[in-house]
């Protein structure tokens, strides 16, 4: 391990990872990302994986297509596989209220180029034809563009990437202690030695606040379980000949896609989401039973299987249950330290936003285009939207 480096990067999931991958491609070979066990170890690996385009900031729709972009041309440099899955995604309105802010986010869509299209019932049926009961859905939105890929192997591909640029990344190596030196570097203590470098970036997730009161700051995120369910494989899964694109159906408030012949459905909890305190955050395995212990679905699983009937027959052979850390705004917890301008904190969704974070991160140290700031001042606030 170096002992001397421009950017320490603490943490090796999709965002550390992927930021590395993104400096590197700027120029930036002399960076360290330092990991407590192996890349994606943390919320990552159980990730469902999903890259979509519906967003109502103009900002942020950029941030997602060049996701989308990144998945399907890191398999040709790298030549390691990322799972990608172009399926596209359907979200379903179910009230014209949810119908008018659809038709909103189209046109922030349209404005950067990316495809999308207000479908009826008949080609919502031709592009899902396992769903059955949409009788109650006003529309949906097609993305065409949307899909969904392997965290493990995406992020993976991207270390791969960084690595043939000259960048090094430290596994099995624990950070203890992140402090500012004198002429304004910064020393980053680990358990296998010390470096020294211009800037650190606490990519650290889960743990993302320990790391950041190494050195007197705040990060206010809080981590909440989300959690996932596999079924046992469908036949009509088996049978069909089309790979189902994603679907977001507000009527069970969770998503669902296909994962090889059997259903991953993923819930929007609304209660009992047990918020995880910092104390809780050193996690060893096998995990606590605060996070062992499954989440009730039923309700969940019932209303997929009245859109689905297969599902409502099947049972299930595997669940995933993670923590996720939203930031108070749910937007995007980043930026500079207020008291250490060259501590950076990066920490958001791993599967819908990373990689297209850490290339307009890249800008922070490096030159380079920005964010359009003003967007919010010429659009006014946002509209009021259902939660789906």
């Amino acid at each position: 391990m170096r002992n001397d480096a421009q950017c320490v990067i603490i943490g090796g999931g999709a965002m550390g990872v992927g930021l590395l991958y993104h400096l590197a491609h700027e120029g930036w070979t002399d960076v360290l990302l330092i990991e407590k066990g192996e890349l994606t170890s943390g919320s990552t690996w159980h990730a469902a994986g999903l890259v979509p385009h519906f967003i109502g900031s103009l900002n942020m729709a950029k941030v997602h297509a060049y996701g989308a972009e990144l998945y399907t041309k890191l398999e040709a440099e790298t030549g390691m596989a990322t799972g990608w899955h172009g399926c596209g995604a359907i979200r379903l309105a179910v009230n014209h209220e949810q119908a008018e802010w659809y038709r909103y986010v189209q046109g922030v869509l349209d404005q950067i180029g990316i495809e999308s299209h207000l479908i009826g019932h008949e080609d919502i049926r031709q592009k899902a034809p396992l769903m059955e009961s949409i009788d109650d859905v006003v529309l949906g939105f097609w993305t065409p563009a949307d899909g969904w890929s392997d965290p493990t192997g995406s992020t993976n591909a991207m270390a791969t990437g960084a690595r043939q640029l000259g960048a090094e990344i430290a596994r099995h190596t624990l950070v203890t202690g992140v402090s500012q030196l004198s002429d304004g570097r910064w020393r980053v203590t680990t358990d296998k030695g010390e470096v020294t470098c211009d800037h650190v970036v606490n990519a650290a997730g889960h743990y993302a606040p320990q790391v950041g009161a190494m050195s007197g700051i705040d990060v206010p995120i809080v981590s909440m379980i989300h959690q996932y369910l596999i079924t046992e494989p469908l036949d009509a899964m088996k049978a069909c000949e089309v790979e189902m694109p994603v679907i977001r159906d507000p009527r069970s408030s969770c998503y669902y896609r296909r994962e090889i012949d059997s259903l991953l459905i993923g819930p929007y909890e609304t209660r009992d989401s047990i918020p995880l305190r910092a104390r809780r955050n050193r996690l060893e395995p096998p995990l606590p039973p605060h996070l062992a212990r499954p989440r009730p679905v039923g309700p969940v699983v019932g209303g997929v299987g009245r859109a689905i009937p297969g599902v409502r027959r099947g049972r299930h052979q595997a669940g995933s249950q993670r923590s996720h850390h939203p930031h108070p705004g749910w937007r995007l917890p980043h930026g500079p330290g207020r008291r250490a301008p060259q501590l950076l904190v990066l920490r958001w969704r791993v599967d819908r936003h990373h990689p297209g974070t850490g290339r307009w991160e890249v800008p922070r140290p490096v030159d380079g285009p920005r964010p359009d700031r003003n967007q919010r001042a010429r659009d006014g606030p946002p509209p009021v939207r259902p939660v789906v």
